[in-house]
């Protein structure tokens, strides 16, 4: 077989792996976070809603947690990715970098993927997966607190974020409240319920956490060289 050919038919069948592989995630996606089900799924369930074979499925991951451990690491970087981006956009002071991350919570309840993975955590915390799988959500986690931990130093150095405690222990707490916040307002979003639990409409209540959030961490001293934006307070 010429040579290019040859480099042609190995392109093609480099090209259906990957395309096998993405439907694998997918599917696996379907049935771990989408049905909340990680313990009930089964490899034979994934290859069938993949369209591929058992084989094909163990080809590309040996165990059901590897497969977890993908998704996990691969959701864990776009959410690091999107706080890396809010955080380096243009702006005179660390704080306003924190405004910009405050924004992204309340982007997130746009993303439905967001509010899935939620349910992975879920599992998670309850030890069924195995450890690999863990040190890679937690690595990626470990990533994005460094971001903020930077911001936050950075914050207390140019006089624009409180500096009365640890800026890691400012940013494990931003981090810690702002996803959790996001993902329970998406939850009661989410339940279909008639009534709901209180009479505000989401984007009021992000604006009262926004502010909130924003108010607890500016430093004193730039409130009036820096006053809050319009569409963070009330």
């Amino acid at each position: 077989m010429p040579r290019k050919a040859s480099m042609e038919q190995n392109s093609r069948m480099e090209r259906k792996k990957q395309e096998a592989r993405a439907r694998i995630l997918a599917a696996a996606e379907q049935l771990f976070v989408v049905e909340a089900s990680y313990e009930q799924a089964t490899i034979r369930e994934i290859a069938r809603r993949a369209d591929v074979s058992v084989g094909a499925v163990y080809l590309h991951f040996k165990t059901k947690a590897d497969i977890l451990a993908a998704l996990i690491a691969a959701h864990g970087e776009r959410m690091r990715r999107i706080i890396e981006k809010a955080a380096s956009l243009p702006g005179r002071t660390a704080f306003q970098k924190i405004e910009n991350l405050v924004r992204v919570f309340e982007e997130l309840r746009q993303d439905k993927t967001f509010l899935l993975y939620g349910r992975v955590a879920f599992v998670l915390s309850q030890g069924t997966i195995d450890e690999v799988s863990q040190m890679m959500a937690v690595d990626e986690l470990r990533k994005t607190l460094g971001i903020v931990t930077s911001i936050m130093a950075e914050g207390a150095e140019d006089g624009s974020i409180r500096a009365d405690m640890d800026p890691e222990l400012k940013a494990v707490t931003v981090l810690n409240i702002g996803m959790a916040f996001t993902r329970d307002v998406m939850f009661n979003a989410s339940l279909g319920l008639p009534e709901r639990f209180f009479s505000f409409e989401p984007e009021e209540v992000f604006k009262a956490f926004s502010t909130i959030i924003l108010d607890a961490l500016r430093a004193p001293q730039a409130n009036e060289l820096h006053p809050p934006p319009g569409n963070v307070s009330p």
